[in-house]
């Protein structure tokens, strides 16, 4: 039995009793859904704010790096908040977005959970917390 949550993790429905009514799903947004493995949950960037850029914010350089953000990116981010007071949050907001809007597919609590695992990024006990939490 699988369990499908929906965005705003308010319902819960049976997965084999949803693929029948909607079996096209999976195949439009491109989901494989296997037994066993269900697709991570995509994080809204305000849950990520609160759940990683509020513990680790000066790492948001390497946690880009991680996610594939190019430095590029990461080199105008870092200019367009230098001399803010509160230039880490916004630089780590700035990054995510630009991951999001990059990488759509890999947006995922799967992949940021990864990425502070990476020893570069030495985050994990934040990444054992968001995995408790969102992907239990």
């Amino acid at each position: 039995s699988y369990t499908l949550v929906d965005v705003s993790g308010s319902k819960e429905v049976d997965l084999k009793e949803w693929l029948q009514v909607e079996p096209q799903l999976p195949v439009l947004i491109g989901v494989s859904v296997k037994e066993g493995k269900l697709p991570s949950p995509v994080p809204e960037l305000r849950v990520l704010m609160e759940a990683v850029a509020t513990k680790v914010p000066a790492k948001w350089r390497p946690i880009g790096i991680q996610l594939g953000v190019p430095v590029e990116f990461l080199d105008d981010i870092q200019l367009q908040v230098a001399g803010r007071p509160d230039s880490n949050f916004h630089a780590f907001e700035l990054m995510l977005g630009k991951w999001k809007s990059l990488c759509p597919l890999q947006y995922t609590w799967s992949t940021i959970i990864n990425a502070l695992e990476a020893s570069s990024v030495g985050a994990v006990d934040v990444a054992t917390e968001l995995r408790t939490k969102y992907l239990h």
